[in-house]
């Protein structure tokens, strides 16, 4: 239902912030960047 849709959205943004940090760290662009 809508909750599973909102949780996975959450997973997702948090995943793709995550990824943002991790590329940032290391001084890369992130995947979807391009």
């Amino acid at each position: 239902g809508e909750d599973m849709l909102a949780l996975s959205a959450g997973l997702f943004a948090s995943a793709e912030a995550r990824e943002g940090m991790t590329a940032f760290l290391e001084r890369r662009e992130p995947p979807w960047a391009r």
